[in-house]
């Protein structure tokens, strides 16, 4: 990488060197061969200067990469192992709501508040979990000793989880998150209510709650008609031992990426696909054992499990009711990195505007509730909802299809506030109520989406001092084109033109109300395009005064007022003439800019501030 660097440093020097070069031979004077030795080297500085301009370095950063993991499979010893060491660490009350908390969200998942803030490209979140805290044991009695024998090779004889026993660390074990495998959190920290930093349980242990979690997931549907646990015989015992022991090994206790390998077609297969592939051709040779529905649920939450990580917090063991968790880590927005508009945003210096926010915990809770405060300065321009993985907008017809029932959805549109909300309930009867849930139903249909909100500086802001500017600019632009003739300036302060023409693009900031760092770095391409234009006019002014005060500038013309009362004759300089009309029209443009956006924002916090009135009168009444 330095070798290369220093390489392409010594080639820029030698074109800097040649370029130095080639202008001084196209300016010396060689008497009768002028004409032709100028021609040459200044093609040659031309090319020269190009290169320069086009060669860069790019750095190449492969030789110092880490490279891929290299992950090891698990061996079944060491999963028994983990799993007895975390169910004589943990006791069987924390493991149990473990298990139900993981293979049920729906029914202990109460509430999930969101909360994104916004400071320049930096996004971070914070994520409130509300979960309901019932210790029951959902299986019948007697249904564990004599299903499933405890052989020497069975994973149930170092894991027993299905009594309920009161433990000395009081704790629990709460999933709080499940991550695509290969993910690292920036900045994550997890908190419970009290605002300290709750224990994280390393991956070993995770690997044994998982094997504790796809026991209780393949043995908890052995349950007949009547209650009882289903008997099994010896080769439906080894069978369905050998599908968790397949599962777990092969598939969810994989750490990291599964390398891929041939199979007989010559085509590379991932084993942990192969692996859940097989979980509902395994299970079909029991149809009174395992429903058809009851495959589709094991084979969807195993997949969950083997393509993604768990972090599980510790937490303290809470009395009968609700308890909250929270976590908070650093997001990336894909449109700020995909979309034309913020890389163009991003090559001028300026904040984005646009963010997404993938949704993946609408469907979770009983409620969800995202806040998205606005930068200062700004408020919620435009909130809607888009498909995951696309740019196609949804609305309420979108989730007509959602399980068991259409949630009740709502978020702001067209309010001008500063903070973005949307809320999603579950409407319907309670998981409790062993009614189709997301988490318990094979046939749920929730879509995934992203929530995208695009923000916009509050008016008048920064384009109000830059009209200011730009107009100041035109006037003095226009004062010289045809009030004052700047083609022979005279006097004792000739320089004081050019320092009054130089004064609206070096004092910009002073002049123009909230033209500054943060204001322009939130604003629009527009006001940052135009702010860059009324600069360059103004230099162009300065330049053209000093070329005219050396040299009369080309191009004089005379232009005839006839909409003035006596016809008047006024002679200028098509140059300053172009320069004050083009300045003119710049200055037209931000105005109106200006202008439109006031309104509508003006216009927009009148409409809602009637619609809140209209529905607090109509409450007021329905109350009466």
């Amino acid at each position: 990488m330095r070798d290369g660097m220093l390489r392409t440093r010594w080639i820029m020097v030698g074109l800097c060197i040649g370029l130095i070069f080639s202008l001084y031979l196209a300016t010396i004077d060689v008497g009768t061969v002028r004409g032709w030795w100028h021609l040459i080297p200044s093609v040659t500085a031309i090319m020269l200067a190009v290169a320069l301009a086009w060669i860069g370095y790019q750095p190449d950063l492969k030789k110092s990469a880490l490279g891929k993991p290299h992950p090891k499979q698990p061996r079944l010893e060491d999963v028994e192992a983990a799993a007895q060491y975390v169910k004589d660490k943990y006791g069987d009350d924390a493991i149990r709501y473990f298990q139900n908390a993981l293979l049920d969200l729906a029914s202990y998942l109460v509430r999930v508040d969101q909360e994104l803030s916004i400071d320049g490209r930096d996004l971070s979140t914070t994520t409130t979990l509300t979960f309901r805290y019932e210790l029951h044991d959902d299986r019948p009695e007697n249904s564990h000793d004599e299903n499933i024998s405890d052989e020497d090779d069975s994973l149930t004889k170092s894991v027993d989880v299905t009594k309920i026993t009161k433990n000395d660390r009081k704790s629990i074990l709460v999933p709080i998150v499940t991550a695509r495998k290969g993910h690292l959190f920036d900045k994550f920290a997890a908190r419970s209510s009290s605002g300290a930093k709750v224990n994280l349980i390393s991956q070993y242990e995770i690997r044994g709650l998982l094997a504790t979690a796809i026991q209780a997931l393949f043995t908890q549907h052995l349950t007949q008609a009547d209650g009882n646990r289903a008997s099994l015989t010896p080769d439906q015992e080894h069978g369905l031992r050998d599908v968790m022991n397949d599962v777990l090994i092969n598939a969810a206790c994989f750490v990291g990426n599964t390398p891929s390998r041939p199979d007989t077609s010559f085509k590379l297969v991932d084993s942990r696909s192969e692996t859940l592939a097989d979980i509902d051709h395994k299970l079909s040779q029991w149809p009174l054992l395992f429903s058809k529905d009851v495959r589709s649920k094991i084979t969807r939450i195993c997949r969950v499990l083997t393509y993604n990580y768990l972090i599980v917090a510790e937490m303290t063991q809470p009395e009968q009711g609700n308890f909250i968790v929270s976590y908070e880590h650093m997001v990336t927005s894909d449109l700020m990195r995909t979309k034309r508009e913020e890389l163009l945003r991003a090559r001028f210096g300026l904040d984005p505007v646009t963010i997404d926010l993938p949704v993946s915990r609408a469907f979770q809770a009983d409620s969800f509730h995202l806040q998205i405060q606005a930068p200062p300065g700004q408020y919620v321009f435009d909130h809607h909802l888009e498909e995951l993985g696309s740019r196609n907008k949804m609305e309420q017809d979108s989730f007509e299809n959602a399980q068991p029932i259409r949630p009740y959805m709502r978020l702001y549109h067209e309010e001008g506030r500063s903070i973005a909300h949307l809320y999603v309930r579950r409407q319907g009867a309670h998981p409790h109520t062993q009614l189709s849930t997301a988490t318990s139903s094979p046939h749920v249909t929730a879509p995934s989406f992203k929530s995208v909100i695009r923000f916009r500086e509050i008016p008048p802001g920064s384009i109000s001092g830059i009209a200011l500017v730009s107009l100041m600019t035109s006037i003095l632009i226009m004062f010289f084109t045809f009030a004052r003739s700047p083609f022979n300036p005279t006097g004792t302060f000739q320089g004081a033109p050019a320092l009054i023409l130089a004064l609206p693009a070096f004092v910009a900031a002073a002049l123009g109300r909230g033209v500054d760092g943060r204001g322009l770095a939130r604003s629009s391409l527009t006001v940052s395009i135009a702010l860059g234009i009324v600069v360059l006019n103004s230099l162009l002014s300065v330049v053209f005064y000093i070329l005219n005060a050396v040299n009369s500038l080309p191009g004089n013309v005379t232009v005839t007022l006839s909409f003035l009362p006596q016809t008047t004759l006024v002679s200028t300089n098509g140059l300053w003439l172009t320069l004050g009309l083009w300045s003119t029209a710049t200055t037209i443009f931000i105005y109106k800019e200006k202008r439109a956006q006031t309104n509508y924002y003006l216009n927009m916090l009148t409409r809602s501030a009637v619609d809140n009135e209209k529905k607090d009168i109509q409450n007021e009444r329905e109350a009466i």
